[in-house]
């Protein structure tokens, strides 16, 4: 009898520590980036993946050159809070923010990062060395990774996945 007490008691207080301990997660202060902040970034959504090279610049504003696929390779997209504008092989368009396509990796990954630069919006979580921020872009849940500090990862709603380096 006794024998069928201890495996139960040790699984309840073993239940009752994972509980408490939140899986080695603690809330924290959110990891910023600079006002400045340059990466690359492979976005992949689905079974496509674009590379690009960010660049935040005054107000909001966000340049991204395309390094691949190939057929887009070269492509500059640049997003404010107000416009869009594109140059592609000689040839540019302009429209409102508003025109450009609201659930495109492109404006989510841009909104994300916005985020992780104001932080106001932004839940931290410390694990170890990464510290993980939660937010919401255009209804849809995002989860940054920073290691040691430095933005690695960024994953969007199911199937946005944004590596960077």
């Amino acid at each position: 009898m006794k024998s069928k007490k201890i495996p139960a008691v040790l699984l309840t207080v073993g239940c009752f520590i994972f509980a408490i301990s939140g899986c080695g997660k603690s809330a924290c202060k959110p990891v910023g980036i600079d006002s400045n902040y340059k990466c690359h970034a492979d976005m992949t959504q689905g079974d496509i993946t674009y590379s690009a090279d960010f660049q935040r610049g005054n107000e909001k504003t966000w340049k991204a050159v395309f390094t691949a696929p190939e057929t887009i390779e070269g492509m500059a997209v640049t997003l404010s809070e107000e416009n869009c504008s594109i140059d592609f092989k000689g040839v540019s368009y302009s429209a409102p923010r508003s025109e450009f396509p609201q659930l495109g990796i492109l404006n989510l990954f841009t909104l994300a990062l916005e985020q992780c630069y104001d932080q106001s919006k932004v839940k931290s979580y410390k694990s170890g060395n990464v510290i993980t921020q939660q937010g919401k872009i255009e209804g849809m849940d995002f989860k940054a990774e920073f290691k040691n500090n430095k933005l690695k990862k960024i994953d969007i709603g199911n199937n946005i996945t944004i590596k960077i380096t």
